[in-house]
C-alpha cells in the first residue's frame, strides 16, 4: 500500500469520532470544544454517550449541551438541532444498562433499525455495529447482524469501508470481546472501536484497527501489549478527525493539550494497500522486545529513498523505533517468506538518512537478515525491510533491545572487564583511575588515567573501536598480549578528527584472538567513557553504479574504503595502483571552478575525477596522488560545464584503506559580458571592476577603429564611466589570447577619439595594457580585440591609481651600503627603471646581471614603471660574479596591480 501526505490530494470531507464521552463534565467539554474547532460535517460516536447508566433523566446534558448543532429532529433544551442528521453514534453498554436502551432510542432519529446500519459520506461507507451482548440479532460472527455487515461490505461501491462499534476486538487494556469478524477479508478497511479509555493503533493481518476511549469520561492504565500494538497513548483526553481525499483516507488522533496536539497519524491509500510503504508512514514500535508481523506485496520504491545494499531491492516497507536508553539492539526478519535485506536509518526524510547498519543474509544458506547496533537513548531509528531483486511476501520482524549495563571497564589490567559480541556498548569512567608501571601510553600521548577492557574477536575482519560519545578528551588503544609490560600495539589514536577531541580506531581482527582495550585521558583528563565496538559495514559507495550523490557548492562529507574492491573495467586513479576505491558524484549547478581534495584523510589517498555513464566507459578530467611530497591526501582542480554529472573517485595508494574526508568547492565564473556591437556595448561599474567575456563570435563593424593600429577582426566592447578624476590601468591580463586593447571617447563607432592602446603588454606578454588619465564622469569606451582575429577568453580588469603610493624608496641602510645590488624579478628591467637606478649610480654589470652600488644613495623608482614584482638584494661581495656571495638585505617592490598594504613592505630586512 503506498501512503501519501493527504496535502497532496482534494480534501473532501472531515468527520470526527469520539468514544466514553457522554458524561457531562471538563474532560468532555474540551473534546468538544476541539472537535468543533475543526468543523467536520458529521461526529460518529462509539458508544457509551450516556453515563452512567443510559436513563433519560441525563441524556440531554450527557450529549445535547455539547452537540445539539449536530443532531437531526433534536427536541432537547440547549438549543437548536440540525436541520439533516449529521450524529451518528452506537450504542455502548452503558447506553443499554436501561432496559432496552429505549432513551437511547427516544433521543436519536437514526437509519435502520438505529441499532445498526450503515450511510453514505463523500466517498466513505460507513458501518455501524452493536456489539453488546444484548444486542438482539446477535454478536457472533455468523450472527444475523454480521451477514448483513459481509453482504453490506461486498455490495459497497465507495472507495473506502469503515466499521466501528463500542467494544474493541482487539486491545492492550484489560478487556477483549468475541467481535473478531474477518473484516478484511469481508472488505473493511479500517475498524474504529472504544470502551477502552486509552488510544491505541493496532495492525492485525494487515487491516488497521483503532481504539478511542478518551472522550471525555476517564484514563485508564494499559495492560500487556497486545500483538500488532503500533500506537498507545492515555495521557490526556481526545478525540479522532477523519479527512478523506479523492482516493485517501487519513485517521489522525489529537489530545485536548493546546486545543489540539497530534499524537498519532496514519494515512490509506486506494491505490495502494501496504500501510507502511513510505517513509513518512512508518509504523511505530514500542518497547524493548518487539515482535511483529507484515507484507510487503505492493510495496513501492520512493524517489529518494535508499538501498538497504547495494542496488538491489525496489520493495521496501518501514517501521520506526525510539531507544528508551543507550544500549544494543538486535532487529532479524526470521521466519519472513522470502529474501529479505534490512536497514537501519537515521534522519528526519528519506532523502535525508544516514545508514546506521545493514543486511543482506544471516548466512550463505540464511536468506533471511539480521543485524545489531549501538543505540543511543531517545535517537529515533527508522527500519527499512526491503526483498532482495524485488522479492515479496510475509515479514517477521524481532527487536531485541540490551540496556547499556552498569559502568563497567577496570582501573587495572589484570582484572579488565570482558566485552563479548561483534557491535557492543560499554559505558565507564576514568575519574579515579591510575596508570600501572610498565603500562604503553596510548598514540604515545601522556595520559595518566587509564581504564582497561577485553574484547575477543568473533570472527575475522574490519572492527572499529570508538569513544564517540564520552565526556572528556581521550587517547585510545587496541593491544594484543595478557601483561600489561608486554603488551603488542594494534592500533592507537589521540583525536578521531582535529575538531572531534575523542577517539576512534579501524582494524583488522582476527577470529578467536583477545584484543585489549584501553581508554585514558589526554594529559590526565577525566570524566565519562563511551565505549563502542563495531563490525565493519558495507561499503554502499563500493560500486560506479552505487556512487553517493552530493549536493551544493560547498561540501564536506566523509566516508571509509575498508572492504572497498574494485570492479573489473575501472580505471586507476593514477598509475596501476589502488583497488580500494569509493565513489561519489556531483552535477555541476552552473559553469565554473571546482577544487575536489582528501585532506584530513587518514590514509595515503589518490584521486580522480570521470565523467561518463559506465565504469567501463569513463573519461578522466583530472586526478592527482599526493598533494605534495610530504602531503600524502590528494588534492585537484578542474573546469566544470553546467549540467554535466562529475563522478568523483577516491582509493587507497597501493591498496591503503581507512576513514576519508572529502571536501568540494565551486566558485561560479562569472556571467559573460561584453558586446560584439558597440550600441549594445556593456557597462562597467566603479574604480576598481573586472569583467569576463570571450570574442569567439565576434565580429568589426564598418568604420570601427584598430586598437593601436593593429589588424584585428574580432572586437568586444564596455563601456565604462570614470568615478573619479585620476590614474587608472586597463588590462587584459588573464585572456586565452593574443589581445589589442583600445580606450576611445564619443558615442558613434565610426566617430570615436582614441585616449589609449596598446597591443603588448611587454614583448613576452601577449595581453594588453594602457594607463591613462581620467576625467570624473567622462564616458570611455572600451574595446577588446584579436591580433590579426584571435579569440578566446577574454579578463578584462579597470585598476585605480589614485590611493597607490607615487614611487618606491630604497631606504635600509645596509641595502644602499651594499657593495653589489641584485634586480630579481618579472620586470624584464624596462628602460624607465634602468634609467632610475642609473640616475642614482647604481650601474649595471652586463655579463651577469648585477648592478654596482658606487655610492651610498637613495633610490626612487616612479610606481608606473613597475610592471611586475621586483626584489632588491644587497650581497657581501662586490664582484657581481663571484659564486659565493650571498644575500644580507632584501626589499621587495611590488607589481603596480597590488594593493596599497603592498608598498609598505619596502622597507625592512
Amino acid at each position: 500500500m503506498r501512503f501519501e501526505s493527504l496535502e497532496e490530494k482534494v480534501v473532501l470531507a472531515t468527520f470526527a469520532v469520539i468514544g466514553d464521552y457522554g458524561s457531562s463534565g471538563a474532560g468532555e467539554q474540551a473534546v468538544a470544544n476541539m472537535v468543533k474547532a475543526w468543523n467536520p460535517q458529521q461526529i460518529l460516536t462509539l458508544g457509551d454517550n450516556n453515563y452512567e447508566v443510559g436513563s433519560a433523566a441525563t441524556i440531554d446534558a450527557n450529549i445535547g449541551q455539547y452537540f445539539h448543532d449536530y443532531i437531526g429532529n433534536y427536541q432537547g433544551s440547549y438549543g437548536a438541532g440540525s436541520p439533516t442528521n449529521r450524529f451518528f453514534p452506537v450504542l455502548g453498554n452503558h447506553d443499554w444498562q436501561t432496559p432496552g436502551a429505549q432513551p437511547y432510542f427516544d433521543y436519536f432519529t437514526l437509519p435502520g433499525n438505529e441499532r445498526y446500519y450503515d450511510f453514505v459520506l463523500d466517498n466513505v461507507h460507513f458501518f455501524a455495529l452493536d456489539s453488546d451482548p444484548q444486542e438482539p440479532d446477535g454478536i457472533t460472527s455468523s450472527s444475523v447482524q454480521a451477514l448483513w455487515l459481509r453482504d453490506g461490505l461486498a455490495n459497497s461501491q465507495e472507495t473506502f469501508n469503515v466499521v466501528y462499534f463500542h467494544h474493541a476486538p482487539y486491545t492492550s487494556g484489560n478487556a477483549t470481546y468475541a467481535m473478531q469478524w474477518p473484516f478484511k477479508q469481508w472488505g473493511a478497511d479500517a475498524v474504529l472501536a472504544g470502551h477502552q479509555h486509552q488510544y491505541e493503533r493496532l495492525s492485525v493481518d494487515g487491516l488497521p484497527y483503532f481504539v478511542n476511549g478518551l472522550g471525555g469520561a476517564e484514563i485508564v492504565p494499559f495492560g500487556s501489549t497486545a500483538a500488532g500494538s503500533q500506537v498507545r497513548y492515555n495521557a490526556d483526553f481526545g478525540a479522532m478527525r477523519l479527512t478523506t481525499g479523492s482516493t485517501t483516507l487519513q485517521f489522525e488522533f489529537l489530545s485536548i493539550g493546546g486545543g489540539g496536539t497530534l499524537i498519532d497519524s496514519f494515512t490509506i491509500d486506494a491505490d495502494n494497500n501496504v500501510s507502511n510503504d513510505n517513509f513518512a508512514n512508518a509504523t511505530l514500535l514500542n518497547g524493548t522486545s518487539i515482535n511483529t508481523s507484515g507484507d510487503n506485496f505492493g510495496a513501492t520504491f520512493e524517489t529518494s529513498e535508499p538501498h538497504n545494499v547495494g542496488t538491489t531491492g525496489g520493495k521496501s516497507v518501514w517501521w520506526k523505533w525510539t531507544a528508551p536508553a543507550t544500549g544494543t539492539v538486535t532487529v532479524a526478519t526470521a521466519g519472513s517468506s522470502f529474501d529479505t535485506t534490512l536497514g537501519i536509518y537515521s534522519g528526519p526524510t528519506v532523502g535525508n538518512l544516514t545508514q546506521v547498519a545493514a543486511n543482506d543474509d544471516v548466512s550463505g544458506s540464511v536468506l533471511t537478515s539480521q543485524l545489531t547496533f549501538a543505540a543511543t537513548a531517545n535517537q529515533t531509528y527508522r527500519i527499512s525491510v526491503d526483498g532482495y531483486g524485488g522479492a515479496t511476501g510475509n515479514i517477521a520482524l524481532q527487536l531485541q533491545f540490551t540496556e547499556t549495563p552498569p559502568l563497567s571497564g577496570s582501573d587495572a589490567f589484570s582484572s579488565r572487564t570482558a566485552l563479548v559480541g561483534a557491535n557492543v556498548t560499554a559505558a565507564g569512567t576514568n575519574t579515579a583511575a591510575t596508570i600501572e608501571s610498565g603500562e604503553p601510553r596510548n598514540a604515545n600521548v601522556v595520559g595518566g588515567k587509564s581504564v582497561w577492557w577485553s574484547w575477543t574477536a568473533p570472527a575475522s575482519g574490519s572492527f572499529s573501536v570508538s569513544t564517540a560519545g564520552s565526556s572528556f578528551d581521550t587517547t585510545l588503544g587496541v593491544y594484543t598480549g595478557s601483561s600489561v609490560n608486554s603488551l603488542v600495539a594494534v592500533a592507537s589514536n589521540d583525536d578521531e578528527k582535529s575538531s572531534v577531541l575523542t577517539s576512534r580506531v579501524t582494524f583488522t581482527a582476527v577470529a578467536g584472538t583477545a584484543y585489549q582495550i584501553s581508554v585514558d585521558g589526554y594529559k590526565g583528563a577525566s570524566g565519562q567513557i563511551s565505549l563502542a565496538i563495531a563490525a565493519g559495514n558495507i561499503v554502499n559507495n563500493d560500486n560506479f553504479a552505487s556512487a553517493t550523490p552530493l549536493n551544493g557548492t560547498s561540501i564536506s562529507t566523509s566516508g571509509n574504503n575498508s572492504g572497498a574492491t574494485f570492479e573489473t573495467t575501472e580505471p586507476y586513479n593514477v598509475g596501476s595502483t589502488g583497488g580500494k576505491s569509493v565513489w561519489w558524484k556531483w552535477t555541476a549547478p552552473s559553469t565554473g571552478t571546482a577544487t575536489v581534495a582528501t585532506a584530513g584523510s587518514s590514509f595515503d589517498t589518490t584521486l580522480g575525477i570521470y565523467s561518463g555513464t559506465a565504469v567501463g566507459n569513463l573519461t578522466k578530467l583530472a586526478a592527482n596522488d599526493d598533494v605534495s611530497g610530504s602531503v600524502r591526501t590528494s588534492r585537484l582542480t578542474f573546469a566544470a560545464v553546467a549540467g554535466q554529472t562529475y563522478h568523483i573517485s577516491v582509493d587507497g595508494y597501493g591498496g591503503a584503506t581507512g576513514d576519508i574526508e572529502l571536501q568540494l568547492q565551486f566558485t561560479e565564473t562569472p556571467p559573460l559580458s561584453g558586446s560584439d556591437a558597440f550600441s549594445s556595448r556593456s557597462v562597467l561599474v566603479g574604480a576598481n571592476v573586472t569583467a569576463a567575456g570571450t570574442n569567439t563570435a565576434a565580429t568589426i563593424e564598418s568604420g570601427e577603429p584598430r586598437n593601436a593600429n593593429v589588424t584585428g577582426g574580432k572586437s568586444v566592447w564596455w563601456s565604462w564611466t570614470a568615478p573619479a578624476s585620476g590614474s587608472f590601468s586597463i588590462s587584459t591580463a588573464g585572456s586565452s589570447f593574443d589581445t589589442t586593447l583600445g580606450i576611445y571617447t564619443g558615442s558613434s563607432v565610426n566617430a570615436l577619439v582614441a585616449v589609449a592602446s596598446n597591443d603588448d603588454e611587454t614583448g613576452s606578454i601577449l595581453t594588453s595594457r594602457v594607463t591613462f588619465t581620467a576625467a570624473a564622469g567622462q564616458v570611455y569606451q572600451i574595446s577588446v580585440d584579436g591580433y590579426r582575429g584571435a579569440s578566446g577568453q577574454i579578463s578584462l580588469a579597470i585598476v585605480s591609481n589614485n590611493n597607490q603610493a607615487t614611487s618606491y624608496s630604497l631606504t635600509s641602510s645596509s641595502l644602499l651600503a651594499a657593495p653589489t645590488i641584485d634586480i630579481v624579478g618579472t620586470n624584464s628591467m624596462s628602460s624607465s627603471v634602468l634609467s632610475e637606478l642609473q640616475n642614482a649610480g647604481i650601474t649595471r654589470q652586463q655579463d651577469v646581471g648585477g648592478w654596482t652600488n658606487a655610492s651610498p644613495v637613495s633610490v626612487d623608482i616612479p610606481r608606473q614603471v613597475v610592471m611586475g614584482p621586483l626584489q632588491i638584494e644587497a650581497t657581501t661581495s662586490r664582484s657581481p660574479w663571484d659564486a659565493e656571495r650571498t644575500p644580507r638585505d632584501v626589499q621587495r617592490i611590488p607589481a603596480t596591480t597590488e594593493s596599497d598594504q603592498d608598498s609598505n613592505l619596502l622597507a625592512g630586512d
